[in-house]
């Protein structure tokens, strides 16, 4: 991103950030309501982040993914360092090898 982001912008993103993490989906319509922006405005600030529009970028931030290589032979500290991922990190999905 060559470009920095304007006040209105940044306060945008956030307020998308947090709808995301509140587990509430907008159509572009509502978060241009909600913000007191148009859709073109969030149309141009995700191409401005680099994704082809507003759904690519809201599916972007929300899946998000973090990775964590843990080893451990005590199985009840293992499930125990789960529940301390699930419930920190919020994840939904864990795979172990």
């Amino acid at each position: 991103m060559s470009e920095t982001l304007s006040e209105l912008q940044k306060k945008t993103l956030s307020s998308i950030k947090n709808d995301i993490n509140n587990k509430q989906n907008m159509s572009i319509r509502e978060c241009a309501y909600r913000n007191f922006v148009s859709i073109g405005f969030l149309t141009k600030l995700a191409k401005k982040l680099g994704y082809s529009g507003y759904k690519e970028m809201v599916f972007s931030l929300s899946s998000k993914r973090y990775e964590a290589t843990v080893e451990c032979d005590n199985k009840y500290i293992f499930k125990y360092i789960l529940k301390v991922l699930i419930c920190t990190w919020r994840v939904k999905t864990i795979i172990i090898y």
